[in-house]
């Protein structure tokens, strides 16, 4: 994963690039485990940029609610930036569109 920041609104966050393309249950744990290490401190902002991701799991989807929550629940942003559109047509079926900023 590399980091870079990324400003919207005023708000600066933290940009994580998943390793992989796609976010599945082969690869959850290590992908959490990453995440997780920027979500401990109060205030976290944290943009995935999901501009590799071409495949998304039910599992990936909860492991996205985990993080939005943890983040959330510390006064911290959780936003998801470059969502191709098929990802982005996942998230308006589910309706998490509603739950997650999508730039």
């Amino acid at each position: 994963m590399e980091n870079s920041s990324f400003t919207k609104d005023g708000i600066t966050y933290k940009v994580i690039r998943p390793a992989e393309d796609d976010l599945s249950l082969s690869n959850l744990d290590s992908f959490r485990n990453k995440v997780e290490a920027h979500t401990q401190l109060p205030n976290s902002n944290i943009a995935l940029d999901m501009s590799e991701i071409n495949t998304i799991t039910s599992a990936g989807l909860g492991v996205l609610i985990g993080i939005n929550s943890k983040v959330s629940s510390k006064d911290g942003k959780f936003c998801l930036i470059n969502v191709d559109e098929r990802i982005i047509k996942i998230f308006e079926i589910t309706k998490l569109h509603t739950i997650f900023k999508i730039y």
